[in-house]
């Protein structure tokens, strides 16, 4: 394919094509899943463009496998994804809507389905409206719009508790600033909102990047209040702690001694097996500092 941008996921592709009969590439619409699958296609058919093909595939599956290999089947699966109207149970726009909104409120918080359930409109009973709203949100992962963060389940010293409740992410952050109209002057005029959607920004980067090692991305909280904003995990075990902050010498120095004394709560065997200590910062500039924290920038991020 001409004047295709190479993307980390290609060489997963190109490894699992070599491995197993055939891949699901699943994902946000408009995020490029077709033109990924096309690179790696040799030939292909679009049911999205053809009722005969849906019912073809349906009835005489073997026709529409006819071709040249790999062979690109362009999703059915993406009908069925379409909107939330095609879920079982969907809710109505209005309320969906002033979900989205209330999520946008509380990125990179761990905001309970009660709060969100306020926020949303509900009225009734806080038991049911909490567990409609997390219906809700099951929904809209389900249709890749949001990807909860959850917390990381580790042994820790017994003299500390984990808190386990998710961290509110979209699957990508121009979606909250889209429900809440958010313009750049407002981020110059509010640091603190700033932080939470910048936090959520390196959170996506560090998910596309752990994902090409199988890792998986999580948040830490404990009940002494001490919290780390992301933990990767690898299939070995191994796994690196990151604070993410906009990059004051202030809050490097304050993110790092909290790096450093999540090493203490945590059980030796567990310590041993960590790779590194990083503060992802919005800054041009990476290091290591004296006391062996890297300090990352965002756009320095890679696998």
């Amino acid at each position: 394919m001409p004047n295709y941008s190479k993307r980390l996921l290609d060489e997963k592709i190109e490894k699992k094509l070599k491995s197993t009969g055939a891949i699901l590439l699943k994902g946000v619409r408009f995020c490029g899943k077709t033109t990924t699958a096309l690179h790696h296609a040799a030939s292909s058919v679009r049911f999205d463009k053809s009722e005969m093909l849906r019912e073809q595939a349906v009835l005489a599956p073997q026709i529409v496998l006819q071709g040249e290999t790999p062979r690109l089947l362009d999703y059915v699966e993406n009908i069925a994804y379409i909107d939330m109207r095609t879920l079982p149970a969907p809710p109505t726009p209005e309320r969906i809507a002033a979900l989205i909104r209330s999520l946008s409120r509380n990125i990179s918080t761990e905001a309970s389905l009660e709060k969100l359930a306020v926020e949303t409109g509900f009225t009734s009973n806080s038991v049911m409206a909490a567990s409609t709203v997390r219906k809700y949100l099951d929904q809209l992962s389900e249709i890749f719009v949001l990807e909860e963060l959850p917390a990381w389940k580790t042994h820790i010293r017994s003299s500390v508790q984990q808190r386990i409740k998710p961290k509110w992410h979209f699957v990508d952050t121009s979606i909250a600033t889209a429900a809440l109209r958010i313009l750049p002057n407002r981020f110059l005029n509010d640091f603190d909102c700033f932080g939470l959607f910048f936090e959520s920004m390196a959170i996506r980067d560090l998910r596309i990047y752990a994902d090409t090692l199988d890792g998986k991305v999580y948040h830490y909280r404990d009940s002494l209040g001490l919290e780390i904003d992301a933990v990767v995990e690898l299939p070995n075990e191994t796994w690196a702690a990151f604070e993410i902050k906009l990059g004051s010498t202030k809050s490097i120095d304050e993110a790092s001694e909290n790096l450093q004394k999540f090493l203490t709560r945590l059980i030796p065997e567990k310590a041993a097996q960590c790779a590194s200590l990083n503060v992802l910062i919005a800054g041009a500039s990476s290091y290591t500092r004296k006391d062996g924290v890297n300090v990352v920038s965002l756009g320095h991020l890679c696998a």
